[in-house]
This record gives C-alpha cells, sequence and structure tokens, in this order.
C-alpha cells in the first residue's frame, strides 16, 4: 500500500494542469497514490486528467455530479484515502520533486502529527501582498499548535502533510459551499495534534494568477469574504458537538475570532454586505462572548467591533492619507490622492504622500 496520498481538486486548470500532474509523478518517492476529482470542469482539465489516468495506475480519477466547489472535492478525495498519511496540491500550482520524500521523513523522524512547509510564491498577480506573504516563510522547528509562530502561518492544506488516522477517527470535513475552506479544516485538525514540525525548505509553489481567488478578493472582482465568518461559525459548532469549546475558549476570542473576523470585516466590499456582516458579528458575540473572561487586549478590540470603531480609517495631513487602526499592531495605509493601494503592513505603519514613502514607524 502506497504512504501518501496526494489530493487534486480540479476545475478549469487546462493552463497549469500539465505542469501540476507531472510534478507529483515525478516525485522522489514513487510510493504514493494521487486522487484527482474534477468539479465538472467546461474547459479540457477532465480530459487531460483522464489520458494521465490511463498511463500511471498510481493516478485515480473521480468528478462531481454538479459543480460543487473545492471542498466537496476534497470531501470526496478523503473518503477514498487509505494510505498512512495525506498531502494536498492545488491544480495551478505544483511540488518540488523531492517534497513527498522530504515530507515524509520530516513527520515520521520528529514523531510528529503534522508537518509543514515554506513556499515559493510564483507572481504572476498580487505582487502587492509580497509584504504578507511571508506567512509562508518557516524557521527548521518544533511546535504545538499554540506556539503564535504556528498561528501566525498561512493555514493553507498544500503546505501540510498529515495523520490519516486522525482524520479518519475524528471525521474531519471541508466545510462545504464555503471558501477558505482549508482554513478551516486546517485548524480544526490542529485540535488533535501535539506535535508540528517546520522546515524552511520551499518545497510548495504556489501561484498567484487573477483568476485564483484571492486575487479576485483583492481587486474586488469577489465580495466571498464574509466567509471567513460563516467558517468561524462552522468551527464553533465544531467546538460544541465535541464538546471541546470550554477547552479552547481563550483561543478562540484571542486568536481565531479576532483574525477570521478582521479577514471577513477588511475585504467585504459593497456597503451592503458590510452592514449585514457588521450586524451578524455583533449578535454573534452578545450571544456567546462575556466581556472579563479573556484578556483586557481581546475586550477592548470586541469593544471596538460593538462600536463600530474596528478597522476604522484615522486621516492624517488633513486628509491627504489615512491609517487603518483595529486595535491588534496592524495598520493599512492609503494614499487617496495618488490613487495608492491599501497594503498590508505586519510590522510597520508607513505614510504614503502622492505614493512615496515619506515615514516610517516599526512597531513593539
Amino acid at each position: 500500500m502506497s504512504k501518501i496520498t496526494i489530493i487534486v481538486p480540479v476545475y478549469n486548470v487546462e493552463k497549469y494542469i500539465d505542469q501540476c500532474i507531472q510534478s507529483l509523478l515525478n516525485q522522489t518517492l514513487k510510493d504514493i497514490e494521487i486522487i484527482c476529482v474534477d468539479d465538472c470542469s467546461t474547459d479540457k482539465s477532465y480530459s487531460i486528467l483522464k489520458s494521465y489516468a490511463k498511463s500511471d495506475k498510481r493516478i485515480k480519477l473521480f468528478k462531481t455530479n454538479k459543480n460543487s466547489g473545492q471542498s466537496t472535492a476534497r470531501n470526496i478525495a478523503l473518503e477514498q484515502t487509505n494510505t498512512d498519511y495525506v498531502m494536498f496540491c492545488d491544480s495551478d500550482d505544483w511540488f518540488e520533486s523531492n517534497m513527498c520524500e522530504d515530507m515524509l521523513n520530516l513527520i515520521t523522524r520528529n514523531d510528529a502529527d503534522l508537518g509543514i512547509c515554506s513556499v515559493n510564491v510564483i507572481y504572476e498577480s498580487d505582487k502587492d501582498m509580497k509584504t504578507s506573504d511571508k506567512c509562508f516563510l518557516l524557521p527548521d522547528g518544533t511546535f504545538t499548535p499554540k506556539d503564535k509562530i504556528i498561528q501566525g502561518i498561512h493555514n493553507g492544506s498544500p503546505l501540510r502533510i498529515m495523520r490519516n488516522d486522525i482524520i479518519k477517527k475524528h471525521k474531519i470535513k471541508f466545510p462545504t459551499g464555503l471558501k477558505y475552506e482549508d482554513v478551516c479544516f486546517s485548524k480544526i485538525y490542529n485540535l488533535y495534534v501535539k506535535k508540528i514540525v517546520t522546515t524552511s525548505q520551499k518545497l510548495y509553489n504556489y501561484r498567484r494568477h487573477k483568476n485564483s481567488t484571492m486575487n479576485k478578493i483583492y481587486t474586488g472582482e469577489s465580495d466571498t469574504s464574509r466567509n471567513f465568518f460563516d467558517i468561524l461559525i462552522y468551527y464553533l459548532d465544531y467546538l460544541n458537538a465535541h464538546k471541546m469549546y470550554k477547552q479552547e475558549y481563550l483561543d478562540f476570542w484571542t486568536n481565531t475570532f479576532i483574525n477570521w473576523t478582521r479577514s471577513a470585516l477588511m475585504f467585504t466590499q459593497t456597503d451592503t454586505n458590510k452592514i449585514q456582516l457588521k450586524n451578524d458579528i455583533k449578535n454573534f458575540i452578545s450571544k456567546n462572548y462575556v466581556f472579563g473572561t479573556t484578556n483586557a487586549q481581546t475586550d477592548y478590540i470586541i469593544y471596538l467591533i460593538l462600536t463600530d470603531q474596528f478597522m476604522q480609517r484615522h486621516k492624517y495631513l488633513y486628509g491627504l492619507f489615512d491609517v487603518f487602526r483595529d486595535g491588534i499592531k496592524t495598520e493599512y495605509s492609503l494614499c487617496k490622492i495618488s490613487f495608492f493601494k491599501i497594503k498590508r503592513l505586519k510590522t510597520q505603519i508607513k505614510y504614503y504622500i502622492f505614493g512615496i514613502c515619506v515615514y516610517r514607524k516599526d512597531q513593539k
């Protein structure tokens, strides 16, 4: 039996699918299986996959009955797995040739429950996101799920090698019908993890292109960022169903709630959607949160949300530029006159006039 299953959800990627599949077939570790699930592609993706499946028995090919999204495709594949470990690859990305072998060695030699690698980002678009993409760069080390460095890295499932027995035992699935499903899947998986090992090796190649989900959010073509709040509800329901909310209460409010709510509010496009989202978040807080049960900073941030002061712009220099303040030491600046795009600045505040950085202050 193969040691690793690599799951590849596929939808309309005829431009990229050859590079993806070839990178998996050419792995230095040959003892793998590749499960591809085509989500009713309307281009040549499925026919390309059929050709590969005929020539290599390691490829198992499935097709959804109707276009249902990446979560459904991944869940279908998970039901077919019997290997010790599971990995994921998005169909527009690709593995380095030694990824499977090195990730398997990483998790087994360290007797870990989860292995995570660093990422090489290919910018066909979204070059303005290079600062925030530091979350894809990891040190070599061993951690627990509650360590700050783990909470600050990207939650994408393709960066990981996971134990299949944990997934099967706890019936972990991707939430269907929602974007950012792998963020939720990774968070739930981490509930059952004791030891995480990371590598600085860039073994996964992540392509940022104009049709990607994240690009459409940044450019305003898509207004699905509300799903960050929807997966928060899904995660809370999971905690309650498995009687884990009490033990995860502090992490839920000080970490998960703030980060996912912030992402939802940051990129929601229309005023109507923003108003509805804010009201839903306030109702969620009133039903679930008790002031004084976490810490002063979390109480303050939740107070800002309830009083409509969270993610507010503060104007400077007679309105020439403004800075987003949200109470958690991460700020966003916008130069209105030069139409300078919002940039994510994790450790610094930068002030721009006519697109020129005139002042920089390091956050402590």
